[in-house]
C-alpha cells in the first residue's frame, strides 16, 4: 500500500484484532511495487516483533505496578494488624489494671 502523497514510499498494514484500527510498517527498500511485494514478509516480520516486545513492555509495566500495588496494601494490612495487636495490649494491660485494683479492695 502507499499513498498518493507519496507515492514512492510503500506500506504494510495489519489489522488490529478486535478493533478498526491498523498498525502500519514502512516497507524499506522497496520503490516499486514489485519490491514491496518482494520485502512485506520482511515487514511482517519487522511489525511482528514490535507487537511482541511492546506487549512485553505492557506485561512488564504492569507486573511492576501489581508488585508496587500489593506492597503498598501489604503495608497498609501490616499497620493495621499492629494497630489491633496494639489494641489487644492495651486492652490486656487496661484489664490486669482492673483485676489488680480489685485485688488490692
Amino acid at each position: 500500500m502507499s499513498f498518493t502523497r507519496a507515492p514512492d514510499v510503500f506500506l504494510y498494514r495489519e489489522l488490529i484484532l478486535g478493533t478498526k484500527k491498523y498498525r502500519y510498517k514502512v516497507i524499506d527498500g522497496a520503490n516499486t511495487l514489485e519490491a514491496a511485494i518482494d520485502k512485506s514478509l520482511d515487514a511482517y516480520n519487522a511489525l511482528r516483533s514490535e507487537i511482541l516486545e511492546h506487549a512485553q513492555e505492557v506485561a512488564i509495566r504492569k507486573a511492576q505496578h501489581e508488585i508496587e500495588s500489593n506492597s503498598s496494601r501489604r503495608r497498609a494490612r501490616m499497620i493495621t494488624e499492629n494497630m489491633v495487636r496494639s489494641k489487644k495490649v492495651s486492652i490486656r494491660k487496661c484489664l490486669n489494671n482492673f483485676l489488680d485494683e480489685e485485688q488490692k479492695k
